[in-house]
């Protein structure tokens, strides 16, 4: 090969890696906010939002979002998050008009498509907007965010059965014009390839464990709705949707023994006068990321002469390095928190609920690249050249070839909640397995209160911030 052929091809080579992944450009910012380095975390949150492109902004100003929350920076955190909302609102009217960008991105890199937004994310940003509001004393904005976080999963289930839909009907029409124009790659006959079914299942196979909840159902928000209105009831109609939002709670979480007990305090007919209590909120952990994986599709459906070519897909990837319990030592007792929602398996059903349509979007989209650069090459009559086309084309498909893995990061593993009596010296002790060291909290003067308590990793300090929810 001529070596002017040569340096073009490696030009290219450079041209392609150029671009850094979300994942890369988010890396310093997970890593300060899993050490707890919260000055640092908020000032990395806000320079990636800052500098984000357009098509990434929402799930910037959702890292951004949570790090002011855990930092006490309540009104930072509201406004970021209000921008995401206006983003996911916007997102969501245009999609009602067109899926053009979608289609497009059938032949390009996924990632550069807008992020969107998980239901589970959307869900979480009126819960988090709620502890901002609480802890600025605005109970009405609180209540408005919890009614928006019940709303949000209600409306979840019926939206994405049409959007799944929608998307099954766009990779069909896809394929149904790919062929008319004599390039088509049958991508669901690709994923009934007995070796294809192999590698999926040994990838996704673990997926396929039942989740406790209901799709899109997040048995924090609805625990926290529940006592939020039981304490801030302003007539029966509250208190009904209190006990309701409990009664949930429990049918999705039966054996916590604190939702259990705070049921029987609502069903006990009693309108508000409660026994003076403080209600700890222990988040733990991270949140899975999404990593790479690649599997091999048969090309036997486009053309012989070529066996196989790569596919890039998401998987989940659950992290450890978390504190697995919460103590609290109150009135010279010790009481354990328990688990009320999983995030691991929240986030689990949601990502199987979309995983067929990622699996045939990813698998269409390698096939139909891989069509188009088989026929656009056996035009070409110079060998050279030739040779020079394939190479632009696999450095292409290597471009292109990656799949989404971008996701709100700074959300929790696991919520646990403990529920304990108003003690007299109005202080409690926090400690977590790892050390057994206490923590000393001294609480607002309070008929009801919250500490809210976040350990990031097992390397982080606690995070401890108290909220009157009953003055």
């Amino acid at each position: 090969m001529p070596r002017h052929l040569l340096y073009l091809c490696f030009a290219l080579v450079c041209l392609f890696q150029g671009c850094a992944s979300y994942t890369e450009k988010s890396a310093a910012l997970v890593n300060a906010w899993e050490r707890g380095d919260l000055n640092k975390a908020s000032k990395l949150a806000d320079d990636l939002h800052a500098d984000s492109p357009e098509r990434d902004r929402l799930l910037t100003a959702l890292e951004s979002g949570s790090v002011k929350l855990a930092a006490g920076n309540l009104d930072g955190s509201i406004s970021v998050f209000n921008e995401a909302e206006t983003r996911m609102a916007d997102y969501d009217e245009r999609a009602k008009i067109s899926v053009s960008g979608e289609t497009m991105s059938l032949f390009y890199n996924q990632t550069i498509l807008p992020y969107k937004g998980f239901d589970y994310e959307r869900i979480m940003v009126n819960v988090y907007k709620s502890l901002d509001y609480m802890q600025k004393g605005d109970m009405e904005g609180a209540r408005v965010e919890l009614r928006r976080a019940y709303n949000r999963q209600v409306d979840a289930v019926e939206n994405n059965r049409k959007r799944i839909s929608g998307e099954m009907d766009e990779i069909r029409q896809t394929q149904k014009k790919s062929a008319e124009n004599g390039t088509s790659y049958d991508a669901t006959r690709a994923t009934q390839d007995p070796e294809v079914k192999r590698q999926l299942e040994s990838i996704y196979g673990d997926l396929n464990t039942p989740s406790p909840y209901g799709d899109y159902v997040n048995p924090f928000a609805e625990y926290l709705r529940g006592i939020f209105l039981m304490w801030n009831s302003t007539g029966a109609s509250d208190s009904e949707t209190a006990r309701k939002s409990l009664e949930k709670t429990i049918t999705l979480v039966p054996n916590n023994s604190y939702v259990l007990e705070d049921f029987k305090r609502m069903n006990s007919g009693q309108t508000g006068e409660f026994p003076n209590s403080v209600y700890v909120l222990f988040e733990t952990g991270m949140a899975p990321t999404r990593e790479e994986m690649q599997i091999n599709i048969p090309l036997f459906v486009v053309t012989d002469k070529v066996p196989y070519v790569g596919v890039a897909l998401p998987v989940l990837k659950p992290r450890g390095n978390f504190d697995p319990q919460l103590y609290v030592n109150a009135g010279g007792q010790v009481y354990t928190a328990e688990l009320i929602a999983d995030m691991d398996a929240i986030i689990t059903r949601d990502f199987n609920n979309h995983l067929t349509v990622v699996v045939l979007r990813s698998v269409l989209s390698a096939g139909a690249k891989a069509t188009a650069q088989y026929f656009a090459t056996r035009q070409i009559k110079d060998d050279d050249w030739r040779l020079v086309a394939n190479i632009i084309g696999m450095i292409a498909q290597w471009s292109v070839n990656k799949a989404d893995l971008r996701s709100w990061r700074t959300l929790p593993k696991q919520f646990q909640i403990c529920r304990v009596a108003m003690p007299e010296n109005m202080q409690i002790g926090l400690a977590v397995s790892r050390t057994g060291e206490t923590i000393n909290v001294n609480l607002p003067k309070s008929k009801a209160c919250i500490v809210y308590v976040k350990s990031i990793s097992n390397r982080s300090p606690l995070i401890v911030q108290t909220i009157i929810l009953k003055p």
